[in-house]
Formats: structure tokens, C-alpha cells, sequence
């Protein structure tokens, strides 16, 4: 069974997809961690009387690290949606005259 370029292409762009899934998820599955210890850490500054300062320094470090990690997430996951739509437009079987029809306007 011989596969075609597109064939390859497209398993090439699943396989990648797959892959970019899984980093996503393993991410967010790291946040999630991050967001519920300092919770904890909140929890034990406030049963054990310290400041209220200390709990808004970390409430401060959480939404910074979560803003900028689901920032990174977002941008990668648009990055690959163009991406893969530049590829289908470049491997369609079909040729447009576009450029014909620029140069035939010119003249």
C-alpha cells in the first residue's frame, strides 16, 4: 500500500496534533496541582495566624502564573489551527489562475 504525499502530510499533522494535545492536557493537569497547593498554602498561612498580606501575595502569584501559562496554551492551540490551515491550502490538488489572471489585468 503506497500512501500518497497528502496521505503522509496528514499523518504527520494528526500524529503532531496528538502530541500538542497531550502537552496541553499535561499542563493543565500541572496548573490544576499548582492552583490547589497554594490554596493549601493560604489555608495554612491563615489557620496558623499570618498575615493577610501573605495570602494576597500568593493570590497575586497564582493568577499571574495561570494568566500567562492559559496565555501560552491559547497561542499554541491558534498557531496550529493556522498552521494547519496553510497546509491544506498548499497540498490542495487543485491550481487556482489567480496569478493568470493578475498578469492578463495588467496588460
Amino acid at each position: 500500500m503506497r500512501l500518497s504525499v497528502n496521505e503522509i502530510t496528514l499523518v504527520n499533522m494528526d500524529e503532531l496534533e496528538a502530541a500538542a494535545r497531550k502537552e496541553r492536557e499535561s499542563t493543565q493537569l500541572k496548573l490544576s496541582f499548582f492552583v490547589v497547593g497554594a490554596v493549601s498554602l493560604s489555608w495554612f498561612f491563615g489557620t496558623f495566624g499570618f498575615s493577610y498580606m501573605w495570602c494576597m501575595l500568593i493570590i497575586l502569584f497564582v493568577f499571574t502564573v495561570y494568566y500567562r501559562k492559559n496565555c501560552r496554551i491559547l497561542e499554541a492551540k491558534v498557531r496550529e489551527a493556522e498552521i494547519k490551515v496553510h497546509r491544506k491550502k498548499a497540498l490542495r490538488d487543485e491550481e487556482t489562475a489567480e496569478w493568470l489572471n493578475f498578469i492578463i489585468n495588467r496588460w
